[in-house]
């Protein structure tokens, strides 16, 4: 199995036991640094996680995956929240961010735009942002380059 294979099977995985314990699956990554592998599980719900529900989801995983025996050597396994500061990478994590500021880095006909505003709008294909000078972009979602929540205070 190749390490997308691999990862694949992980995600589906882990999704439906953390979606059966209250949770979504944010995103995961397998890495391999100086001090081995690394599986990162990164989960999410409403109101946000806490250090408790990070507890909780890697004491189900553990022998979940221990049992599926799907990383052939040790590693070291990490679940965390996606953090404030979140990536943006689905229509879904857009709607999510309905009404809250978020920063994109679009191309739009080979004009890189770096703005921050908040969603007003999302539909199939595309996100309306009113920018913090008050202007109403529309961006593709094809466009976007890179988009995150920016922290409030």
């Amino acid at each position: 199995m190749n390490i997308q294979e691999i990862r694949d099977k992980l995600e589906k995985l882990i999704r439906e036991k953390v979606a059966a314990i209250g949770y979504e699956l944010y995103d995961l990554s397998l890495n391999s640094r100086p001090s081995g592998l690394t599986l990162t599980v990164f989960i999410d719900r409403e109101g946000g996680v806490t250090l408790e529900d990070c507890a909780r989801v890697s004491q189900e995983l553990d022998p979940l995956l221990d049992r599926a025996d799907l990383i052939r050597r040790s590693y070291i396994l990490e679940v965390s929240s996606p953090g404030a500061e979140r990536a943006l990478r689905s229509q879904e994590d857009f709607r999510k961010s309905t009404g809250k500021k978020v920063r994109i880095i679009a191309d739009q006909a080979g004009k890189i735009k770096d703005v921050s505003g908040r969603v007003v709008e999302v539909g199939d294909g595309q996100i309306t942002l009113l920018t913090d000078r008050g202007e109403e972009l529309i961006f593709e979602y094809d466009q976007i380059k890179r988009a995150n929540l920016q922290l409030e205070i």
